[in-house]
């Protein structure tokens, strides 16, 4: 960036040219512009794995999928998840951190993410589901974003085997839609919403349902992962974190969950996860495909061209964020906000 362009410059990734564009108004450029400029675009690997999920889809079809994905991810939702995100990780803290003297942090934080995503994205709270998706979802993850080689012995091939094992677990979730009523998951809103508007099938709502489970999982892992990490190196946020939570704890009684005033009671932990995201953002990039020729910051873009947008080149800029390797505890992003800080 320093040599050629700050805002915009050329590389390889994947096989493909990709124009890299940087900052806020790359940001901004590259989402205003969805479906005129430019269009959703993943590595091929992705592609084959995800098929007929959110991650393929463009146009009219795309704006259908998110609406139905979003009535499970919208803050209504999240209100009433809290109870269950609540009981999922008390069960975790008792059976992976009580006594324990020692433990490798992201692993640990692995497991929880993976059996909240499965319960929430999913439907499903069976153990014996939630084993045979980690078993297999370890090995997608490592073929997901590769050479797209179907051979065997190659992480393509072994990545291409774990998703058909996994979609045919969720096949059979999505099968019991009448079971699953009163869980009120993402795949019961999918399964209501195709019945309501007939805009969807049954193999969409499963890969993506694949698409949410690899969506959140890996990056709320690193997410927590980092936040711990951050809060070991800084004892005095440490101790307001924790006192934050401490009181909270004080005003519920015995065995009450939490509820969503109190997620927005968490003021400073929320900003504590915030600048976290800031320091090391949890999604390294987006990508994107140019339509036509068009023309970004005095360059030509070509069509067919890649376009990838990453958030570091906003959070770590000193023009936007003095000092940006520095941890700053006090600051109140909108993301806090979001979360009803």
């Amino acid at each position: 960036m320093k040599k050629y362009n700050p805002q915009v410059f050329k590389t390889s990734l994947f096989g493909e040219t990709v124009a890299v564009f940087c900052g806020p108004a790359g940001n901004k450029f590259l989402f205003h512009n969805e479906n005129k400029l430019v269009n959703l675009w993943w590595p091929t690997s992705v592609k084959k794995l995800m098929k007929s999920s959110s991650s393929n889809v463009v146009g009219d079809d795309a704006k259908r999928t998110r609406k139905m994905l979003l009535t499970s991810l919208d803050r209504d939702a999240l209100k009433r998840y809290i109870d269950r995100m609540d009981l999922v990780a008390q069960n975790h803290i008792r059976t992976h951190w009580e006594g324990k003297e020692e433990l490798k942090l992201h692993p640990t934080i692995n497991l929880y993410t993976f059996e909240l995503s499965c319960r929430l994205f999913a439907s499903t709270d069976d153990p014996t589901h939630i084993s045979k998706f980690a078993n297999h979802f370890d090995i997608f993850l490592k073929g997901a974003v590769h050479f797209p080689i179907y051979v065997p012995g190659t992480p393509f091939y072994r990545a291409s085997k774990a998703v058909d094992a996994i979609k045919e677990e969720l096949r059979l979730i999505a099968r019991q839609e009448n079971g699953i009523a009163q869980k009120r998951s993402s795949v019961t809103f999918a399964c209501d919403y195709r019945r309501k508007r007939k805009v969807t099938i049954r193999v969409q709502i499963v890969d993506n349902m694949l698409m949410l489970l690899f969506a959140s999982h890996d990056t709320t892992t690193s997410a927590m992962t980092c936040v711990m990490k951050y809060l070991a190196e800084l004892p005095e946020a440490y101790e307001m974190v924790l006192r934050e939570q401490l009181d909270i704890a004080k005003s519920k009684e015995a065995g009450e969950l939490l509820k969503w005033e109190d997620i927005q009671r968490m003021r400073y932990s929320c900003n504590v996860v915030s600048e976290v995201l800031r320091m090391i953002p949890p999604e390294r990039g987006t990508f994107r495909k140019a339509l036509v020729d068009f023309t970004y910051a005095a360059y030509k873009i070509p069509k067919g061209w890649k376009l990838y947008w990453s958030p570091d080149s906003t959070t770590k800029d000193p023009a936007y964020f003095p000092n940006p390797e520095e941890f700053h505890r006090e600051t109140n992003f909108d993301i806090a906000k979001d979360f009803g800080c």
